[in-house]
């Protein structure tokens, strides 16, 4: 058996899925609102832009041999002024994923060329839906000169 050295690394930021984007009469369900923890302003969106995503929720049935299914997009651009990104997802996300009370939407940050994409993506799925942002495109250390915490 391998021992773990050191403290153990969170590897993801947790976040809400606020809706879809939207005007007084219409609403465009192919851009989703994501408000990031940790992120205020529309600066401190740059980092994220561009950033693959997952949203990753949980079937009645097994496919594939899991019960686990996903949806990948990708974070569009900044909304507004306070941290609120734009996400575009292949699928549309369902509707039931914008109830913001009981979604769990965190955001991966791989920053490690090379690091495995399974192992943070179902290590604390304990409710019905949870959705998962991959974060692959950085290759450095985005958390120098930020606030996000690391420590799980």
């Amino acid at each position: 058996m391998v021992e773990r050295k050191g403290e153990r690394v969170r590897l993801y930021v947790r976040g809400i899925i606020l809706g879809y984007k939207r005007s007084k009469s219409n609403q465009y369900p192919s851009t989703s609102l994501i408000q990031i923890e940790g992120v205020n302003t529309a600066e401190d969106v740059n980092w994220y832009l561009g950033k693959r995503l997952a949203y990753v929720y949980k079937g009645k049935t097994k496919k594939n041999g899991s019960l686990f299914r996903c949806i990948w997009g990708k974070v569009a651009r900044c909304h507004g002024n306070s941290g609120v990104v734009r996400a575009k997802f292949r699928k549309n996300l369902p509707p039931a994923s914008l109830v913001s009370d009981f979604v769990a939407l965190e955001v991966v940050m791989l920053f490690f060329a090379g690091l495995s994409v399974h192992h943070p993506l179902y290590v604390s799925l304990n409710v019905s839906t949870c959705a998962y942002f991959l974060c692959s495109k950085s290759v450095c250390n985005p958390f120098a000169s930020s606030n996000i915490s690391l420590i799980s």
